[in-house]
């Protein structure tokens, strides 16, 4: 499915397996994470080679109150989809 900013999933604490899920039944999930430099690098290449999904920056905020993957705080909101 397309990115679709109005029908999504929100995912502020971090399991890939449902993230996962969600990406394999079409949604569109708007995730928090930090920002660090495998995030940037998806970020340039409009593609997350660790989710196999479309990636796209909705915000940076060092206020979500959220956690990432790496178990950092979070500092910016992502799109994540696939086509």
């Amino acid at each position: 499915m397309a990115l679709d900013k109005n029908n999504y999933v929100e995912v502020l604490n971090w399991d890939l397996d449902y993230i996962r899920e969600q990406l394999d039944n079409g949604k569109t999930i708007l995730a928090a994470v930090e920002a660090g430099p495998i995030v940037q690098e998806s970020l340039k290449n409009g593609y997350s080679n660790y989710i196999k999904a479309k990636i796209e920056l909705k915000e940076m905020n060092e206020n979500l109150k959220a956690v990432c993957a790496c178990d950092n705080p979070a500092n910016a909101l992502i799109w994540l989809w696939r086509d």
